[in-house]
């Protein structure tokens, strides 16, 4: 039995937490030992993972000794650190046949600097959109290229991601590209409970967007649309769940505009069971690696409306089952003004999407990433 260990920075919180749950969820456990390693523990590790499956805190750069900002605690600190990342590092060279960075950045430093085991490391951002893993490398591309030749392969979620890090650093021998597992069944099965609290408009459009409510997702400009279409008339309805640190600004933005028709419903245990409810899922995202949650939607079979992506094209093709619209303001807004004006649209997308759902399967996926193991 091969001892395995994933390391993130988080046990759960978002889209790629939830990837590696379901990756995990979905090995063989008659021949992977696996143990999630992560830099922060969340207190949902227990719900997500059984309990065969094993924690380690991972020793890193945000680890202090002393809860002190001066110059002598700092000191003491970056001592600390350094030699707690190196013991542990040396430990799990010898305790491990197989570790896997399961995001890019820290995680991928981290392992980076191991030498026995089998080391791959995802990649789930567009580098050409959002590089935010140069300022770890001083800006270097040199020294990020040499941390990433380190690993026996770099997984990249989609083409667009591939593409992307090799527009950045240029062409990286080990990539390879593996979509993410999508636990369909899963989503299936949540989809189908009811919903309680809120009711479906049954004279308007709904519209639904799942994610964590940070600037990437573009929540910002899609609530400056959703003021522009209502000065214009339109009668719809749009659910936004999520949580996170932009959620008392966009909450300020419903209240100031009187967005009656946009509820901000926070986050939800079953997010599903909402998006089964909509006529059209929205994607209002700056950048993606390859979303996770447009993925779901398809399983869901919910029409889709997305900004252009990474991945997006790989999943919708051009516009031949779902609908990609420039990634940028006057894209997205007449791309939902043609949905509240162009009835055939709905229909004609609802029988599309599910001629994608195909293309999600969670046996063929999870299997590519054990023949990289």
């Amino acid at each position: 039995m091969k001892k395995i260990l994933f390391i993130n920075d988080y046990v759960s919180g978002g889209g790629v937490e939830k990837v590696m749950s379901d990756l995990i969820n979905h090995l063989p456990k008659n021949e992977y030992d696996i143990t999630v390693g992560a830099m922060i523990k969340n207190d949902d590790y227990t719900k997500l993972y059984s309990n065969d499956i094993h924690f380690l805190k991972i020793s890193s750069d945000f680890d202090n000794l002393i809860n002190n900002t001066n110059i002598i605690a700092k000191i003491i600190n970056k001592i600390f650190r350094k030699y707690c990342i190196k013991k542990q590092q040396k430990w799990v060279n010898n305790e491990y046949d197989i570790v896997v960075a399961f995001k890019e950045g820290d995680c991928m430093k981290w392992v980076s600097n191991l030498d026995k085991p089998k080391k791959l490391s995802w990649i789930h951002v567009d580098y050409s959109v959002f590089h935010w893993t140069g300022a770890l490398f001083k800006n270097n591309k040199q020294l990020e290229i040499k941390c990433m030749e380190k690993f026996d392969k770099i997984i990249c979620v989609s083409k667009g991601v591939k593409d992307g890090v090799n527009q950045v650093l240029g062409d990286i021998s080990n990539l390879e590209v593996c979509y993410n597992p999508i636990d369909c069944e899963q989503i299936i099965r949540k989809a189908n409970e009811n919903v309680e609290d809120l009711v479906k408009p049954k004279d308007r459009l709904l519209f639904v967007t799942v994610g964590r409510l940070t600037n990437q997702k573009g929540y910002d400009r899609l609530l400056e649309i959703c003021c522009i279409l209502n000065k214009e008339n339109y009668n719809y309805e749009l659910w936004i769940i999520g949580e996170g640190e932009d959620y008392n600004e966009l909450q300020s933005t419903i209240q100031k505009n009187k967005l009656e028709n946009v509820k901000l419903l926070g986050v939800r245990k079953n997010p599903y069971k909402y998006m089964k409810q909509a006529d059209w899922f929205i994607c209002s995202s700056y950048f993606e690696g390859f979303s996770t949650v447009l993925q779901e939607a398809t399983v869901i079979g919910i029409p889709i409306l997305t900004t252009n992506c990474a991945g997006a094209k790989e999943l919708l093709g051009n516009n031949e089952y779902g609908i990609i619209v420039d990634n940028d303001f006057e894209g997205l807004k007449n791309g939902m003004r043609d949905l509240l004006v162009k009835d055939d649209l709905l229909n004609y997308y609802r029988n599309k999407v599910i001629q994608r759902q195909g293309f999600i399967d969670l046996k063929l996926r999870v299997k590519k990433i054990i023949d990289l193991f």
